[in-house]
């Protein structure tokens, strides 16, 4: 549901535990290096617990992706996952305007769980035109935090955000605030 969401409204099928089984195995036995899991929003999946035992000793690096919203229960410890990368897009006023009102307040709680927790946590922003001005204090904020690393991503203009052009950040803008 996110405004900028390049993907545009969310499907209807879900992953077959037997096709992410198979995915899994083949992406080990091809040399894999780095399985991204993201979505729209990986806690939404309904078979997460079984995927996150599927990932369990595999050879590559695992890294999960998501805006922590729904992360208020996880048991961080018990993630088959090396790394966490939260979705954070601004601080509060360009986070939220982006992802909805209380957002930032749930993703930084699920940020300071994983980071409380020993985990791995990395975060990825996508610039827009109404969170330039925040990007150097969330950098010194995360900077602070012990984040392992941060990511500044330029939007894509397809999807939600075609609707919303208005928040289509200038590339010189973009490169000034990065």
């Amino acid at each position: 549901r996110c405004l900028h969401c390049y993907l545009g409204d969310a499907g209807t099928a879900d992953l077959d535990p037997d096709t992410a089984r198979l995915a899994l195995g083949e992406f080990g036995e091809m040399g894999g290096l780095r399985l991204m899991v993201t979505g729209g929003e990986p806690m939404l999946y309904p078979r997460f617990d079984e995927l996150n035992e599927l990932l369990e000793g595999r050879p590559y690096r695992r890294v999960l992706i998501s805006n922590g919203t729904l992360m208020r229960d996880v048991d961080y410890r018990a993630l088959n996952f090396d790394e966490v990368q939260f979705s954070l897009d601004g601080l509060e006023a360009g986070h939220d305007l982006l992802r909805g009102r209380g957002g930032f307040s749930r993703t930084m709680r699920a940020l300071e769980g994983a980071l409380g927790a020993g985990r791995q946590v990395s975060v990825a922003t996508v610039l827009h035109a109404r969170n330039l001005g925040e990007v150097e204090r969330l950098g010194h904020r995360l900077e602070k935090m012990g984040v392992s690393s941060w990511t500044l991503e330029f939007p894509v203009p397809e999807g939600r955000l075609r609707e919303r052009p208005d928040l289509m950040p200038g590339l010189a803008a973009a490169e000034d605030a990065a």
